[in-house]
Formats: structure tokens, C-alpha cells, sequence
């Protein structure tokens, strides 16, 4: 089986993933990204191959490489209800119930292609970014898992996959990194609960709330 796989440079669970299916014995190709809107290597988009897996990747999958590919798999950090960046964010920004992972089919657009499986849990009243996160990779892995049993070991067909699926879609646009970004500055006239809810759904040590003044650039910490 010749396989494709995507992760993210410094990312201990791509290295995870990585290692296991290469101990199970297959023909792989790594991709290791490092930042968004990268070049992807001349050599990668011309590779030909039955399954690739994108996990935890900052790369956009060009339809040149789709074509090449039997079988193109996203494994997307949040359920078919946040599709996009910034799951996590706007997840608890909204006061949802339940998070997730999906994994679908790669097609033309993000976050769009037919659904293999969802794994949901619950958001609880106290959990912030950081917590979230938390549990949100460890269902990814879990995931991960699961797909990697079905096709590979267990030789389940993306039609089968797709059939226990079937009634899982899609909701609503993908977010972008720009509406991201728009909700991590803040205006001088924001409301105090506004700006509570801010910090509790976009404030992070590495991404911080800021706001402009007469100027000059002021971060929350």
C-alpha cells in the first residue's frame, strides 16, 4: 500500500501517527509542513498512491495532487458543526454543547468533502481553550485509530465508511484565520461581557487579545 502522509513539523502527535502506520508496513511518504500557504515540493505533487492522510497539516491539498490520489483523507481537529480555523475558539465563543473530530474526504474546498466518521464529546461549562484542547486531541488520535483499522487493517471500503456516516453533514461556512485575528483585537468601547467572552474563547499566551490607542499596540496578559 503506498500511502501519503501530511503532518505538522514539532508536532508530537503527527510523529505518533506517523510511527504507527509505519510499523505497519507500508510504503510512506511524509510531508512534513511548518507554516501556512507553503510551497509544497515539486516531487510531493506529482506523487501517484492509494491513501493520503493529512493530520494536524498546515498545507492546502492542490487538485493536481487529488488526482494522483485513490483515496484522500482530512483529519479535521472539530466536528461538521465548526468547520474552518479556529474550531476551538469559536466553539466555546458560541457556548456550544458538544466538539469533535471529523475525518472526510478531501475535495476542492476546505472543510466540504463527504463524511467517514465523527467523534463527538461534550463542552463543559468550565472548559477553556486550553482544556479543550486537551481532549480534543485525544479524540484526533482516537480517530486516527479508528480510520487506520477500518481501511487498512480491517480492509472496511471508503463506501462502508461512508454508509455508517451518511447522515452526518457539514454546517455552515468554513471560518478563516482573518475572523480569527478580527476577534483577538479589541475595540477600546468593547462591553465588560463581551470582553470576558473574548478572553475565555481567543486569549491565549502565544495568540493575545490586543487593542490600538492612540498608536500604539497594548496585549492583554
Amino acid at each position: 500500500m503506498k500511502i501519503l502522509f501530511f503532518g505538522k513539523e514539532g508536532c508530537s502527535y503527527s510523529s505518533d501517527a506517523l510511527d504507527y502506520l509505519q510499523k505497519l508496513g507500508h510504503d510512506i511518504t511524509v510531508f512534513w509542513s511548518k507554516k501556512r500557504n507553503e510551497k509544497i515540493p515539486q516531487e510531493i505533487l506529482l506523487w501517484e498512491g492509494d491513501y493520503l492522510f493529512c493530520f494536524y497539516s498546515y498545507a492546502i491539498i492542490p487538485q493536481l495532487l487529488l488526482d494522483r490520489v485513490n483515496v484522500p483523507i482530512n483529519f479535521h481537529p472539530a466536528s461538521p458543526e465548526h468547520p474552518g480555523t479556529g474550531m476551538i475558539n469559536w466553539a466555546i465563543y458560541n457556548k456550544s454543547k458538544q466538539f469533535g473530530v471529523t475525518a472526510h474526504l478531501i475535495n476542492d474546498k476546505i472543510d466540504s468533502g463527504r463524511i467517514l466518521k465523527v467523534k463527538r464529546f461534550n463542552i463543559l461549562d468550565n472548559d477553556d481553550i486550553e482544556s479543550l484542547t486537551k481532549r480534543t486531541r485525544f479524540y484526533y488520535m482516537i480517530l486516527f485509530y479508528d480510520i487506520i483499522q477500518n481501511l487498512l487493517i480491517d480492509k472496511k471500503t471508503i463506501y462502508d465508511l461512508l454508509e455508517e456516516s451518511k447522515d452526518e453533514k457539514w454546517n455552515g461556512e468554513p471560518r478563516k484565520i482573518k475572523q480569527v485575528d478580527k476577534m483577538s483585537l479589541i475595540d477600546i468601547n468593547i462591553e465588560r461581557e463581551e470582553l470576558d467572552m473574548r478572553i475565555k474563547s481567543f486569549h491565549t499566551k502565544k495568540f493575545p487579545l490586543s487593542l490600538y490607542l492612540h498608536g500604539r499596540k497594548f496585549i492583554h496578559v
